[in-house]
């Protein structure tokens, strides 16, 4: 009785391990059952890999054949979590050719922002905060210009780290206006024969579901 108690735990910590370990591989899309990224990966990964040892101790077989079948149910675990996290590692670093500046990186890992309308509309955004640093994956560049609007007349203000939210982080404000973008001092346009309107339906979109 105590042998299948002890099995029906050890399976419960391997089905945990995996659901870690899959959260920990979709939150690096912005994905996952829980909105959380960064720091959230390697957590997750941790704990896949707890429960897999924690389980495999539990598990506690009699004969030489249950030994070995435990010892390669924990080799082949610890082998899918490192190579699923040395995988996850190669497609960040590797997938497409998208080169950060030093605000966009920032944006990227941004906790906070706080998104405002022209019309005087807000709201602080944390716990979806996902939703919003994917702008740093949008196609633009930074682009040399001499805006023919007024600097003030923005469509969206989005600032990322705000002060209020984020005492110790670096602040990073972004203005949305009708022909292209300002992200701290720098002005943005999109990359080749993408449309600026396209970038707009973005942040229209973000709008809608944020604050309206």
């Amino acid at each position: 009785m105590k042998s299948k108690i002890r099995h029906i735990i050890a399976g419960i910590l391997y089905v945990v391990a995996i659901v870690c370990f899959v959260e920990a591989i979709m939150v690096n899309s912005g994905g996952g059952f829980f909105d959380l990224s960064g720091l959230a990966r390697m957590i997750f990964c941790g704990l896949a890999a707890i429960c897999v040892i924690a389980a495999t101790l539990i598990w506690k077989a009699k004969d030489s054949r249950g030994k070995r079948n435990k010892v390669i149910v924990m080799i082949v675990a610890i082998a899918v979590i490192i190579g699923g996290g040395c995988l996850d590692n190669y497609l960040e670093n590797n997938t497409g050719t998208h080169e950060y500046t030093a605000d966009m990186f920032r944006i990227k890992e941004a906790v906070a922002a706080r998104f405002e309308t022209a019309d005087g509309k807000s709201v602080m955004i944390d716990s979806e905060i996902a939703l919003l640093t994917s702008l740093a994956e949008l196609e633009i560049q930074e682009a040399p210009m001499t805006p023919a609007d007024d600097p003030e007349d923005w469509i969206y203000r989005i600032t990322f780290n705000p002060i209020e939210k984020v005492p110790n982080g670096e602040e990073v404000i972004v203005y949305v206006h009708e022909k292209y973008l300002q992200i701290g001092t720098e002005y943005y346009l999109p990359i080749g024969d993408v449309s600026f309107d396209s970038i707009l339906e973005w942040f229209d979109g973000k709008a809608a579901y944020f604050i309206s």
